[in-house]
Protein backbone atom coordinates (compact mmCIF):
# COMPACT_ATOMS: atom_id res chain seq x y z
CA UNK A 1 0.00 0.00 0.00
CA UNK A 2 3.08 2.27 0.34
CA UNK A 3 4.56 1.61 -3.18
CA UNK A 4 4.01 4.82 -5.44
CA UNK A 5 3.87 2.46 -8.35
CA UNK A 6 1.60 0.18 -6.62
CA UNK A 7 -0.67 3.10 -6.33
CA UNK A 8 -0.26 4.42 -9.55
CA UNK A 9 -0.95 1.05 -10.47
CA UNK A 10 -4.46 1.27 -9.00
CA UNK A 11 -5.44 4.94 -10.09
CA UNK A 12 -3.98 4.95 -13.59
CA UNK A 13 -3.36 1.43 -15.16
CA UNK A 14 -6.18 -0.75 -13.22
CA UNK A 15 -8.81 1.86 -13.94
CA UNK A 16 -8.45 2.04 -17.57
CA UNK A 17 -11.26 0.64 -19.94
CA UNK A 18 -9.38 -1.14 -22.14
CA UNK A 19 -7.36 -2.95 -19.58
CA UNK A 20 -10.43 -3.77 -17.61
CA UNK A 21 -12.25 -5.13 -20.62
CA UNK A 22 -8.51 -7.13 -21.32
CA UNK A 23 -8.63 -8.51 -17.73
CA UNK A 24 -12.04 -9.76 -17.80
CA UNK A 25 -11.63 -11.71 -20.87
CA UNK A 26 -8.16 -12.89 -20.93
CA UNK A 27 -7.98 -13.60 -16.98
CA UNK A 28 -8.98 -14.23 -13.41
CA UNK A 29 -7.32 -10.67 -11.97
CA UNK A 30 -6.32 -10.84 -8.09
CA UNK A 31 -4.30 -8.51 -6.18
CA UNK A 32 -1.87 -10.06 -3.54
CA UNK A 33 -0.14 -7.80 -1.09
CA UNK A 34 3.48 -8.55 -1.42
CA UNK A 35 3.64 -8.82 2.55
CA UNK A 36 0.88 -11.12 2.36
CA UNK A 37 1.91 -13.95 0.32
CA UNK A 38 5.67 -14.36 0.46
CA UNK A 39 4.96 -18.22 -0.78
CA UNK A 40 3.51 -16.57 -3.80
CA UNK A 41 6.16 -14.54 -4.27
CA UNK A 42 8.65 -17.14 -3.90
CA UNK A 43 7.34 -19.58 -6.71
CA UNK A 44 6.81 -16.77 -8.88
CA UNK A 45 10.04 -14.90 -8.20
CA UNK A 46 8.71 -11.81 -7.34
CA UNK A 47 11.80 -9.61 -6.13
CA UNK A 48 10.19 -6.01 -6.67
CA UNK A 49 6.49 -4.55 -6.60
CA UNK A 50 4.75 -4.52 -8.32
CA UNK A 51 4.81 -7.26 -10.49
CA UNK A 52 2.07 -8.62 -12.58
CA UNK A 53 2.52 -12.06 -13.26
CA UNK A 54 0.11 -14.18 -15.64
CA UNK A 55 -0.43 -17.57 -14.28
CA UNK A 56 -2.18 -20.47 -16.75
CA UNK A 57 -4.67 -23.05 -14.80
CA UNK A 58 -2.22 -25.49 -14.08
CA UNK A 59 0.58 -23.43 -12.56
CA UNK A 60 2.77 -22.73 -15.32
CA UNK A 61 4.01 -18.75 -15.43
CA UNK A 62 3.16 -17.39 -18.50
CA UNK A 63 3.89 -13.68 -17.98
CA UNK A 64 6.13 -11.59 -15.99
CA UNK A 65 6.16 -7.43 -16.00
CA UNK A 66 8.35 -6.33 -13.45
CA UNK A 67 7.48 -2.24 -12.30
CA UNK A 68 5.09 0.00 -13.12
CA UNK A 69 3.49 -0.12 -17.13
CA UNK A 70 0.92 3.07 -18.41
CA UNK A 71 -2.28 0.71 -19.83
CA UNK A 72 -1.54 0.75 -23.25
CA UNK A 73 2.32 -0.65 -22.43
CA UNK A 74 0.94 -3.11 -20.37
CA UNK A 75 -1.19 -4.70 -22.54
CA UNK A 76 1.30 -4.67 -25.35
CA UNK A 77 3.43 -6.23 -22.88
CA UNK A 78 1.21 -9.01 -21.72
CA UNK A 79 0.10 -10.09 -25.13
CA UNK A 80 3.37 -10.36 -26.66
CA UNK A 81 4.47 -12.85 -23.16
CA UNK A 82 1.53 -14.81 -23.66
CA UNK A 83 2.21 -15.32 -27.86
CA UNK A 84 5.18 -15.77 -27.12
CA UNK A 85 4.48 -18.59 -24.74
CA UNK A 86 2.27 -20.51 -26.67
CA UNK A 87 3.98 -23.59 -28.35
CA UNK A 88 1.08 -23.37 -31.51
CA UNK A 89 1.77 -19.69 -32.06
CA UNK A 90 5.71 -19.86 -32.06
CA UNK A 91 5.26 -22.65 -34.54
CA UNK A 92 3.45 -21.34 -36.99
CA UNK A 93 5.01 -18.20 -36.76
CA UNK A 94 8.17 -20.36 -37.62
CA UNK A 95 6.72 -22.25 -40.35
CA UNK A 96 5.55 -18.85 -42.18
CA UNK A 97 9.07 -17.21 -42.03
CA UNK A 98 10.60 -20.70 -43.38
CA UNK A 99 7.74 -22.38 -45.28
CA UNK A 100 9.93 -24.75 -47.16
CA UNK A 101 11.66 -25.87 -44.20
CA UNK A 102 10.56 -29.31 -43.48
CA UNK A 103 11.29 -29.05 -39.90
CA UNK A 104 8.99 -26.21 -39.26
CA UNK A 105 6.09 -27.91 -40.78
CA UNK A 106 6.95 -30.93 -38.50
CA UNK A 107 7.29 -28.81 -35.58
CA UNK A 108 4.15 -27.17 -36.65
CA UNK A 109 2.25 -30.71 -37.16
CA UNK A 110 3.42 -31.59 -33.75
CA UNK A 111 2.81 -29.06 -32.05
CA UNK A 112 -1.27 -29.15 -33.56
CA UNK A 113 -1.24 -32.41 -32.50
CA UNK A 114 -0.46 -31.58 -28.92
CA UNK A 115 -2.78 -28.89 -28.16
CA UNK A 116 -5.72 -31.30 -29.76
CA UNK A 117 -6.26 -30.19 -33.27
CA UNK A 118 -5.79 -33.68 -34.21
CA UNK A 119 -7.28 -33.54 -37.86
CA UNK A 120 -4.93 -30.44 -38.57
CA UNK A 121 -2.08 -31.89 -37.01
CA UNK A 122 -3.19 -35.05 -39.84
CA UNK A 123 -3.18 -32.64 -42.40
CA UNK A 124 0.37 -30.94 -41.55
CA UNK A 125 1.95 -34.40 -41.13
CA UNK A 126 0.81 -35.84 -44.82
CA UNK A 127 1.93 -32.52 -46.52
CA UNK A 128 5.60 -33.34 -44.44
CA UNK A 129 5.38 -36.80 -45.67
CA UNK A 130 4.15 -35.75 -49.46
CA UNK A 131 6.83 -33.11 -50.10
CA UNK A 132 9.78 -35.26 -48.76
CA UNK A 133 8.14 -38.41 -50.97
CA UNK A 134 8.24 -35.37 -53.96
CA UNK A 135 11.87 -34.78 -53.28
CA UNK A 136 12.86 -38.22 -54.06
CA UNK A 137 16.39 -39.48 -53.12
CA UNK A 138 17.91 -38.45 -49.92
CA UNK A 139 14.52 -37.79 -47.52
CA UNK A 140 14.27 -41.48 -46.25
CA UNK A 141 15.27 -40.71 -42.86
CA UNK A 142 12.48 -37.57 -43.34
CA UNK A 143 9.53 -39.89 -44.14
CA UNK A 144 10.77 -42.61 -41.86
CA UNK A 145 10.33 -39.60 -38.99
CA UNK A 146 6.86 -38.56 -40.18
CA UNK A 147 5.43 -42.04 -40.52
CA UNK A 148 6.65 -42.19 -36.71
CA UNK A 149 4.72 -39.43 -35.27
CA UNK A 150 1.54 -40.32 -37.75
CA UNK A 151 2.19 -43.42 -35.85
CA UNK A 152 1.76 -41.80 -32.67
CA UNK A 153 -1.20 -39.50 -33.50
CA UNK A 154 -3.18 -42.95 -34.93
CA UNK A 155 -3.17 -44.12 -31.10
CA UNK A 156 -5.19 -40.69 -30.74
CA UNK A 157 -6.80 -40.10 -34.07
CA UNK A 158 -8.46 -42.72 -35.99
CA UNK A 159 -8.42 -41.26 -39.64
CA UNK A 160 -4.53 -40.91 -38.99
CA UNK A 161 -4.65 -44.59 -38.42
CA UNK A 162 -6.28 -44.80 -41.56
CA UNK A 163 -3.94 -42.32 -43.46
CA UNK A 164 -1.31 -44.37 -42.29
CA UNK A 165 -2.59 -47.34 -43.42
CA UNK A 166 -2.99 -45.74 -46.98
Amino acid sequence: ADNEQCATYRKLTWTDPTVTAWLAEHVTAIEVESKEDSELRQRFDVRVIPTVVVVSPDGTLRAKVIGFREPQALLKELESSLQATDSLTRALRRLEAHKDDPAARLAYARALEETGHFDDALRQYLHCFDDSSEQGSGTGGRQLVVLAELGRLAALHPPAHKALLK
